[in-house]
């Protein structure tokens, strides 16, 4: 009886160990094989670690590309050049990357990075990304709501002539559902957009189970149309958040 069973576990081993080896790849990606984002405002971007692709093998591997999931979709990779294929040696790395999630929609979105490799060469395991695109956020013992705010959608500003156009001023409730006093900061997801926070001064002080009127303002830097998105964090407790996707637009004169 012992023998029977020392040869099932024997082969079970055997069997383990093949299945082991056939969902291997040979180019790895790494130190993540996975990044989720997160919630991103619509309209702003969130980047990965950096990442690189190990080559296992014992063969020299050569990549002509990375292409990205769903095609034209939110993920990007953040390389400011055009990309120029490259060949990873046996135990090496690849150069490294990082892949970006720029919303410009509502809801969760997956997909991946997979190299591509000269055909037959090997197999590669693909960067699995994902994300949720939203309007506004509220976690923990904070909300946003109320005034100009509109349940999902970005809190807009309209058009303002630039230069010299008067800024436009948006107006919301910042509520603390709490029963303790809360400070928190404002934090814009981009900056430099033409947004700022007008009143209160921060940091923002909101008593227990109760709120504050908060103005937001744009004034353009440019001609175009800008995106971003500001977050009330508490000082005490980063738990404790809320916040909305802005936009505006800056326009000519007559």
């Amino acid at each position: 009886m012992r023998k029977k069973l020392n040869k099932t576990w024997g082969l079970l081993t055997v069997v383990a160990f093949c299945l082991l080896l056939t969902s291997g790849c040979d180019l790895c990606p790494e130190p993540i094989t996975r990044h989720n984002f997160g919630n991103v405002y619509v309209g702003t971007t969130a980047e990965t670690p950096q990442v690189c692709w190990r080559n296992h093998s014992k063969n020299a591997l050569e990549v002509v590309g990375i292409p990205l999931s769903p095609l034209g979709g939110p993920f990007d990779m953040n390389l400011g050049r055009p990309f120029q294929s490259f060949v990873v040696q046996d135990g090496n790395c690849s150069p490294y990357f990082t892949f970006t999630f720029t919303p410009v929609q509502a809801g969760t979105v997956t997909g991946e990075a997979m190299p591509q490799l000269i055909s037959g060469e090997g197999r590669p395991q693909a960067l699995e990304l994902s994300g949720v695109g939203v309007y506004q956020i509220a976690v923990g013992g904070l909300i946003i709501g109320g005034g100009h705010i509109n349940a999902g959608d970005a809190l807009d500003f309209g058009s303002v002539i630039f230069p010299g156009g008067a800024a436009s001023q948006q107006r919301f409730n910042l509520v603390n559902m709490t029963n303790q006093q809360i400070q928190a900061d404002a934090v814009w997801s981009k900056g430099s957009q033409g947004f700022s926070v007008v009143q209160p001064a921060g940091p923002i002080t909101v008593p227990p189970l109760g709120r504050v009127r908060v103005t937001l303002q744009f004034a353009p830097p440019a001609v175009g149309i800008f995106t971003d998105g500001v977050t009330f964090v508490d000082q005490a407790n980063a738990q404790n958040m809320a916040g909305t996707a802005v936009v505006g637009k800056g326009v000519r004169g007559e």
